[in-house]
């Protein structure tokens, strides 16, 4: 089942034509011999009708005039005719392009684009110079030294390209203001703010940039319609997740909250000035209409990935509890949701699922959490526990929601093998508010370890849940809680912990944004703070047989978090394994190699039935 789940095609970034007609979307395929993704853009009738396979590529970009799309082609920007399929290549930059931003006259697109920084005297660095740093900036995402995203527009009709933006600092995410004279941008200027995650917003204007306002930690921008203040999504305070969407005024008046509430796609206006965003309610979303604010339908169990609005109706990408991910549109009056693909349902019409139940639990100390529990049909029937696995979602401030998870495709196959699969929202995580959002701020572990713990208790308390046969598992942070977990208990048989982190000391001064993730997270980077909630220190007590599973070219939980973890449980003899993953970072379950994704699921899988069947 797990192989089936693995070859579902997704789509993504949808974009609707401006008279609303028509939608061009990615869709990403798996190419098995190739190992890689494929990703190809598609287009399909507002209005219904068969999809249509119109090129290679990704990020497409409808025209002001709704004549042609800008894509991206093996990294460089093209031109499609979506009615001939004719196509023009239109960037040719040794580092690529980044996605298009029309101008509202279609006359040119801006980008960002990566630049490689010269040497003091103005030639190239070449790839064995040491590289040399004042900044904690040097690394991210695998590169490493002096590349920085700028700005550049290109002539629509020429193709000449004009770059606006240099030096030792980042300006990437442009937008043209409504009447075409300004971009607004992310951008990334004082040193003192290196790996703070402190993104500000910016306007270029007669070729200098401007700071606007005194908001930072960016998440996405947008001009707002009167063309005198920018949509500005930010993050929250102690979040990376829970962004705001503000108005800032350019003539430096105070923001205003347009909101008040996480939002999560960037802001999106319709044809008539009309502000569209989503908004995460307890791990679902739901679209809003802004200023003031007034949500559009009342959709629940679904997560919306992308929104792109024309005057009478926008589309959406949607997953749900029975796919990963439908073309939809969404009527702006009656918020009326009509499906125009059935992508899971195809690839999966002979294969049947567990769908989530939602309970909640009180904590001892008064706190309800939520979460989804897949309970396996053939054990509710016979009315005896199952095997119970808790996985812990990334973050902290992450989230479940009930949607089938690309990345975790061993979840249903447990299900269905006849496993209870526990996904809990405990506190730290995004949806629930912001008390309960920042109430784990430099108490990782402590603030969270009952939101874990009790909910399972109560399972076994039920019935549900077989206290003989429990296991636990999760990446990133999920990883994290899942080593403090094995370190704080010996109730679980079996643990699997991927991308995780064991010693914050280190991994402050080791990952790619550590400093700004320390003070955003963990309380800052004294040894003194970061000691007590790091599992490292707790490492001696651990007994549970432990899967390690990691990517070698991780900057964000570097692969010595998964080796030093290795090494301890390894010498005091617990079971455990350790399995690199490489040419893969992070993201690697979502974006790296198909075959890395089936093997992280299939070894799971095996790892927890073989444990718990002892």
């Amino acid at each position: 089942m797990v192989a089936r789940l693995c070859q579902v095609p997704v789509p993504s970034g949808a974009v609707i034509s401006p008279d609303g007609r028509r939608i061009a979307y990615v869709l990403t395929t798996v190419d098995e011999d190739a190992d890689r993704y494929h990703r190809a853009i598609w287009l399909i009738d507002a209005d219904g009708g068969a999809p249509r396979l119109l090129t290679e590529g990704s990020a497409p970009k409808w025209s002001p005039d709704g004549r042609q799309l800008a894509v991206l082609q093996a990294n460089q920007l093209w031109l499609i005719d979506p009615d001939s399929g004719d196509e023009r290549q239109l960037t040719d930059r040794e580092l690529g392009a980044g996605a298009a931003a029309w101008a509202p006259d279609g006359t040119r697109i801006a980008f960002s684009a990566a630049v490689d920084l010269p040497r003091d005297d103005g030639t190239a660095h070449a790839a064995s110079d040491p590289v040399v740093t004042r900044r904690l900036g040097y690394r991210s995402d695998g590169i490493r030294g002096y590349r920085r995203p700028h700005l550049f527009v290109v002539e629509v009709a020429t193709g000449n390209v004009e770059q606006l933006t240099d030096g030792d600092w980042s300006a990437h995410s442009p937008v043209w203001s409504p009447d075409g004279t300004r971009l607004a941008f992310a951008g990334l200027q004082d040193p003192r703010t290196d790996n703070s995650l402190s993104t500000a917003p910016f306007v270029l204007e007669n070729g200098e940039p401007r700071r606007i306002g005194t908001e930072d930690m960016l998440r996405a921008l947008a001009w707002d319609p009167s063309g005198d203040a920018l949509l500005v999504a930010r993050m929250a305070e102690r979040s990376e997740t829970q962004p705001r969407l503000l108005r800032v005024p350019l003539d430096g008046s105070d923001a205003i909250d347009l909101l008040h509430g996480s939002t999560l796609q960037p802001p999106t206006l319709t044809n008539d000035g009309r502000i569209l965003t989503t908004v995460n309610e307890r791990a679902t979303t739901r679209v809003y209409e802004l200023d003031p604010p007034r949500p559009l339908g009342d959709e629940d169990l679904i997560w919306i990935t992308a929104l792109s609005a024309a005057t009478s109706r926008a589309a959406i990408v949607y997953a749900a509890p029975d796919t990963y991910g439908e073309i939809a549109t969404l009527d702006l009056s009656t918020g009326i949701r009509k499906t125009l693909t059935s992508y899971t349902a195809d690839a999966l019409h002979d294969l049947d699922w567990v769908r989530p139940e939602p309970p909640t639990f009180e904590i001892s100390d008064g706190t309800t959490v939520s979460g989804w529990l897949l309970r396996s049909p053939t054990s509710e029937r016979a009315g005896e526990p199952a095997p119970l696995l808790l996985d812990i979602h990334g973050g902290p401030h992450g989230w479940w929601s009930p949607v089938m998870q690309f990345g975790h495709p061993y979840q249903l196959s447990l299900a269905a093998a006849g496993w209870s699969v526990l996904l809990l929202n405990p506190r730290g995580s995004d949806g629930f508010g912001d008390d309960f959002h920042a109430a784990v701020y430099a108490k990782q572990g402590f603030g969270d370890e009952a939101d874990l713990l009790e909910p399972v208790d109560q399972l076994v308390a039920e019935g549900i849940a077989d206290p003989d046969r429990l296991a636990v598992a999760g990446y990133s942070y999920g990883g994290f809680m899942t080593n403090w977990l094995t370190a704080h208990t010996t109730r679980f048989k079996a643990a699997v912990t991927g991308g995780g982190m064991c010693d914050l000391v280190s991994l402050g001064g080791t990952a790619d944004v550590g400093v700004g993730m320390m003070d955003l997270i963990y309380g800052g980077t004294d040894p003194a703070v970061l000691r007590p909630q790091s599992p490292y220190e707790s490492v001696a007590n651990v007994r549970t047989p432990t899967l390690i599973l990691h990517a070698v070219d991780d900057d964000r939980s570097p692969v010595g978090q998964a080796e030093q973890w290795f090494a301890a449980l390894h010498t005091l003899g617990v079971e455990t394994e350790l399995v690199l993953y490489p040419d893969a970072d992070h993201l690697f379950l979502t974006s790296g190699r198909p075959s890395h994704r089936l093997d992280y699921a299939r070894r799971a899988i095996t790892w927890l039935t073989e444990h718990l069947s002892r």
